[in-house]
């Protein structure tokens, strides 16, 4: 497999590895938002949020549109939803597995109530 295509791939996948980053996707799931409601919602210095933005921006994961002295953000694709939605059913089903394991007859109601509290 050709090294730079290996590079660009991992490059996308380091954008929304960081867990600000999925927060930001996870606010940005429902649509666009201003920076300055990220911001406020995440409760994050803008400093800070600039920067997570830039990345994912550089790495075509988000969408950057000025609007006036606004700056705001969308998911760029279909895909990132996709890939974000994935994530989620990846470790849910490992979070499955893993209370399985230490599942027994002691612990089986108090997982009982874990499993029926977050569904």
């Amino acid at each position: 497999m050709d090294e730079r295509k290996i590079n660009y791939e991992a490059e996308i996948l380091q954008a929304v590895s960081h867990p600000s980053r999925l927060r930001i996707l996870y606010h940005l799931m429902p649509g666009r938002k201003c920076s300055c409601e990220l911001r406020d919602e995440l409760k994050i210095e803008q400093s800070n949020l600039s920067r997570h933005l830039s990345k994912m921006v550089q790495a075509g994961v988000l969408l950057r549109f000025q609007n006036g002295s606004r700056v705001e953000y969308e998911i760029a694709s279909e895909e990132v939803r996709q890939l974000i939605e994935l994530v989620q059913t990846i470790a849910r089903r490992r979070l499955k597995e893993m209370i399985a394991l230490y599942e027994t007859p002691e612990t089986g109601a108090i997982i009982k109530d874990i499993k029926t509290s977050r569904s």
